[in-house]
């Protein structure tokens, strides 16, 4: 049972018309009684009594009249409307499930209720029908279904407002994310299980077209990856076949040639330093070469000098035979002269012409002796001259051995300078090929270790191919 909210507005509803009855009586006896004073003579109390009492009366049998008729009339039917509001306000909070009316028979005012109830009921049931594809769209959206739209108008403006604002939440929903969010998750299982195969199909929301094109961006990496995987272990094979070969060739091939490069400088830096040593000795036996050849320049025009005077003696031997000639001549003719003179003094004259034989016999041998004697001279002569010449010559060959000594020495002092310099280049080219033997040693450790970072490419290509089959994705053009 409800508490009678209206109990005050009963109580007023009947104490106001009986106040009010209460108040016309007393008026109209107040009334009364002074229109009768004026047409009564004073001392008529009895008369006052009686209007008094007749009033009294009056006011009792109309209260006796209307307590009913107001009870009957408003408090009823106010009853009546309340309880009829109370109804329907216990089916707004739900504890009734069926909508119950006002009596028809309370009056004007429970039509006009009754009238608005069934608009209420009318606009409750349009928002009940909303609410219940409000529900069921909900628990679409729940499962992910963003395509449903609510179709059902409400009455209500608050609802409306609601319907709108829900439908543009739906539409936003699946223009930002899609309209099946259960595909979407269902994709993305997919791509957690590297399956990028299948699409969605028809994709409308933003999400759904991104995580496509995820897809295919993934299919393409992948795609890519596998293809540069596949090239990457190509070229590491080739890679690691061309560093095995390096290293063989180095080892078998370029030490040993290392090995006989540094025994050939070696033995071309033994060949300069003989040259040098040779160099030396030649340069020294050059000196004592030009040192004789000076020398014999010097003897040699020395026996000039000597050849020299030899002509002069010669010329002098020559001009002494030539008086000889004259006087042996002279004697000659003296001789026969002295051989007629005795021939003539006779037997006196024979001592004279023995003697004058004698001179004559000496005269003869002077004259051959002289005529040897020049001979010899001329031959001595010629022999001079010609030493003369020969001298000349060896003064000119000296000089010119000089000068080629000179020579000799200026080259092999050059010789010697650049066997040093190419003993010195030698002694660099030496040392470089060591250090090249170093770097090479250097440069195998580090094949060595190229060819097993090349080792681990190609492994960690083969991964990659590994990585890249394990996945399904589709091939993207």
């Amino acid at each position: 049972m409800h508490n009678d909210p209206n109990r005050y507005i009963k109580q007023k509803l009947i104490y106001i018309p009986i106040a009010a009855v209460t108040f016309v009586a007393a008026a109209t006896a107040i009334g009364t009684s002074l229109i009768v004073s004026e047409h009564l003579p004073s001392g008529s109390g009895t008369t006052y009594l009686q209007i008094a009492l007749y009033t009294a009366v009056l006011v009792a049998m109309i209260l006796a009249v209307m307590i009913p008729v107001i009870k009957k009339t408003f408090v009823q039917r106010l009853d009546k409307v309340q309880n009829g509001l109370f109804g329907f306000l216990d089916y707004l909070s739900g504890k009734r499930s069926k909508l119950c009316y006002i009596d028809k028979n309370t009056g004007a005012i429970s039509d006009a209720i009754n009238t608005k109830i069934a608009e209420i009921e009318r606009q409750m049931i349009k928002d009940q029908a909303f609410m219940e594809e409000f529900i069921t769209h909900a628990k679409a959206v729940e499962r992910g279904d963003y395509s449903r739209r609510i179709k059902t108008m409400p009455a209500s403006p608050l609802l409306q407002k609601a319907h709108h604002e829900i439908n543009q939440m739906l539409e936003s929903l699946e223009k930002n994310i899609g309209s099946d969010l259960h595909e979407i998750l269902k994709l993305i299982e997919n791509y957690a299980a590297e399956d990028y195969r299948h699409p969605i199909q028809n994709p409308k929301g933003k999400i759904e077209i991104s995580i496509n094109k995820l897809g295919e961006v993934i299919s393409k990496m992948l795609q890519n990856d596998r293809s540069y995987g596949l090239e990457f272990k190509e070229k590491a094979q080739t890679v690691n076949q061309n560093i095995k070969t390096a290293y063989r060739y180095i080892d078998e091939n370029l030490k040993s040639e290392l090995a006989v490069i540094i025994q050939t400088v070696d033995e071309v830096n033994r060949h300069i330093k003989t040259n040098v040593e040779s160099a030396s000795f030649i340069s020294s036996y050059s000196q004592s070469v030009s040192e004789a050849a000076r020398e014999g320049e010097s003897l040699a025009k020395q026996t000039a000098d000597a050849m020299l005077e030899i002509q002069q003696q010669v010329t002098t031997i020559n001009e002494a035979i030539t008086i000889i000639d004259k006087i042996t001549m002279q004697t000659n003719i003296l001789s026969l002269n002295a051989a007629v003179e005795a021939s003539t003094a006779g037997e006196a004259g024979k001592g004279f012409a023995v003697v004058a034989q004698e001179v004559r016999n000496l005269a003869a041998q002077t004259a051959k002796a002289s005529k040897e004697i020049k001979a010899i001279v001329d031959t001595a002569r010629a022999k001079a001259e010609t030493g003369n010449e020969i001298s000349a010559r060896m003064i000119e060959g000296y000089h010119h051995l000089v000068q080629q000594v000179s020579k000799t020495m200026d080259i092999v002092y050059d010789i010697t300078q650049t066997s040093n310099l190419q003993d010195q280049q030698i002694q660099k080219i030496h040392d470089l090929v060591y250090e090249m033997r170093s770097l090479i040693d250097s440069c195998l450790i580090k094949l060595e270790t190229a060819e097993k970072h090349s080792s681990e490419n190609m492994t960690k290509a083969s991964h990659i191919i590994q990585s890249t089959e394990e996945k399904q994705f589709a091939n993207i053009s």
